[in-house]
């Protein structure tokens, strides 16, 4: 094999070579087109949720929260007005005390009237 021969052996790898980084240069084009197209959609899709959670935290500013407001101090009123416990356990043993003083007593006029 002459020089000629060695050189135009070369030039035909490097021919090669160079449409293989060409064809992969393209691909690589192709990859760049498809991510940013991607990322464009990408960014529409975090713009929207932007966009969701402020009109989330305004709903949840402008009503759920007062909502909830309004149920504390109603529960606030409800444990002020309503009797404790305690209270209710000493009522219902001074109303089984009457109870059983109006039972005693219902008894003895009964018991009379079979007397006389």
């Amino acid at each position: 094999m002459n020089n000629e021969e060695k050189i135009l052996a070369i030039l035909e790898n490097l021919s090669e070579k160079i449409d293989h980084l060409e064809n992969s240069q393209s691909e690589i084009k192709s990859d760049m087109a498809k991510l940013k197209t991607d990322v464009s959609g990408l960014k529409e899709d975090v713009s929207e949720l932007q966009e969701t959670v402020r009109r989330v935290a305004i709903i949840q500013e402008n009503v759920v929260l007062p909502r909830l407001d309004s149920l504390a101090d109603a529960q606030k009123n409800l444990r002020r007005i309503l009797a404790p416990a305690t209270k209710v356990s000493e009522m219902e043993d001074e109303i089984s005390v009457i109870k059983h003083v109006v039972k005693s007593h219902s008894t003895r006029p009964a018991a009379l009237e079979k007397a006389q």
